[in-house]
């Protein structure tokens, strides 16, 4: 693998309003190399984990190699491990400098591959399981992973013992419902328990939330309704535990329809509703900021007329939602909205007589990202305060994924995201919502003399204390040598409040 590193420590300091963005290291990959699919997990004060696989398979196996870096970007080990080819990524998890990858084949194969950054070691865990669905939000909790599975028949949550290899899909059971009749929304581990938040459709006005708690081996302990008496539809929840309560948070649905129209903050005890409290979106003092004036001045007119009439205006968003923030007096609730896009092209079918006949046909595109709502709340549930920024996705995912990274700091909240080769920068006041540091942007260089970039596709993820990492694909252009290249990147990026 060709890999240029540059060690660019107090090169780039470069001064915007509110606070000054330091580029430190960056490292290329050539994508004409022997790997391909790369991916970056940062590991905090462990450094970050470097993952890709081999392009070329040798009797039936293919490396998959963990490349270990410090976090001054040198390569501490390269590990290779064996699995089988024509596998891909389905997901991961990190936690105390340890990175978990699933990796899977649409058959009935699948590797657990666990990175330890301390020890600088790669353990492989693989068997045998059903292609049942997509799998998503990875965790591991002693010694074992924990996944939801959505599937065309019915939603699972698949458990694997690190162990053994041993894998095990758990069906999802409500009385008197069936599987068609259930989705889960989430899920989380607590103290050696599953708790799993699944939506059921009572009928074609209602559906409910309950709550089914499991043990680490699949089984179902309890289950309840937690919105047998609440009227609106939670369309995403998430959830974190305080003492013996479960705070939940996410959008809901006043209508029949899949998509969101605010967002809602409430709290479980003893399988009981504390309190649940619903604010539309519109309430929201800055949610439709994002968009131009005229559209905001035409939205206010349909809002007012509906009041007149006793009404509540309602629009419908797709809200990706990130597990609840807690602060010393409260939680924060942050949500990315996006909708789905398509294209069109045409082809020419042969018709009886001899000619052609033009036929349209219509494919998915990708999710558009546009904006995200940041909003925070009193331990009772009443808004304090929110706050509405744009934010237009680097690229159109074909899966729904969270573009924001965010730090929690005692008294702001950070967060970052990237548009293409741009960088964006927003600290927000706890207190009163309002934003500390203003909009920052910065191009993500090169560092080369003579470099232009023509075309960049960036993420960017929380590192440790002010740094973050950057990465991506670039296709690069030097007027000094005459060549371009193309190349997948690492930057790391610190980022100074002053």
């Amino acid at each position: 693998m060709k890999i240029k590193l540059f060690l660019l420590i107090a090169f780039g300091l470069l001064m915007v309003k509110s606070f000054s963005q330091t580029f430190e290291h960056r490292i290329e990959l050539d994508l004409n190399d022997d790997y391909q699919n790369e991916a970056v997990y940062p590991l905090g004060e462990d450094g970050f984990l470097l993952q890709s696989f081999e392009k070329k398979a040798i009797g039936g196996m293919v490396g998959f190699k963990s490349d270990f870096y410090s976090t001054d970007f040198k390569l501490l080990k390269s590990v290779t491990t064996k699995i089988k080819e024509r596998t891909l990524y389905a997901d991961s998890y990190d936690k105390n400098g340890i990175n978990y990858t699933m990796i899977r084949n649409r058959r009935d194969y699948f590797a657990i591959v666990t990175s330890d950054a301390n020890k600088q070691e790669c353990i492989k865990t693989e068997g045998k399981l059903a292609d049942l669905g997509e799998l998503s939000d990875m965790k591991v909790y002693d010694g074992v992973a924990i996944f939801k599975c959505v599937g065309k028949k019915e939603n699972t949550v698949l458990i694997v013992e690190l162990n053994s290899g041993k894998a095990k899909y758990v069906p999802i059971k409500v009385e008197n419902f069936r599987s068609k009749m259930l989705s889960i929304l989430d899920f989380q581990v607590f103290d050696n328990e599953i708790m799993v938040f699944i939506n059921a459709i009572t009928d074609n006005k209602k559906e409910d939330l309950y709550i089914a708690m499991y043990d680490m081996g699949g089984r179902q302990k309890e289950i309840f309704n937690v919105t047998k008496t609440v009227k609106e539809k939670l369309i995403t929840v998430a959830a974190t535990k305080i003492q013996n309560r479960y705070v939940i948070t996410g959008t809901y649905s006043k209508t029949n329809v899949s998509k969101s129209q605010g967002v809602f903050i409430g709290e479980v005890e003893n399988k009981k509703l504390n309190f649940i409290k619903f604010y539309n979106f519109l309430e929201l003092k800055n949610f439709t900021s994002y968009l131009s004036q005229k559209q905001q001045d035409r939205i206010e007119r349909k809002k007012s007329s509906k009041a007149q009439k006793g009404e509540e205006l309602l629009m419908n968003y797709s809200i990706v939602t990130h597990p609840v923030i807690e602060t010393e007096d409260g939680y924060i609730f942050l949500g990315e909205a996006f909708y789905p896009t398509y294209s069109t092209y045409t082809t020419h079918v042969a018709t009886v007589s001899g000619g052609g006949a033009p036929q349209v046909h219509t494919v998915f595109d990708g999710f558009q990202y546009t904006h995200a709502t940041l909003a925070k709340f009193d331990r009772s549930g009443n808004l304090l305060w929110d706050n509405t920024f744009p934010m237009w996705s680097m690229y159109k995912p074909f899966k729904v994924k969270k573009f924001i990274s965010f730090r929690q700091g005692q008294e702001t909240t950070e967060l970052t995201y990237s548009e293409r080769n741009t960088i964006w920068y927003k600290v927000f006041d706890q207190v009163n919502g309002s934003i500390i540091k203003d909009n920052s942007k910065e191009i993500i260089d090169t560092y080369l003399k003579g470099d232009k970039v023509k075309r960049s596709f960036s993420n960017i993820d929380y590192w440790y204390d002010n740094n973050f990492l950057a990465y991506g694909f670039q296709t690069i252009s030097n007027k000094e040598t005459k060549r371009s290249r193309r190349v997948f990147f690492i930057n790391s990026i610190t980022f100074s409040n002053l």
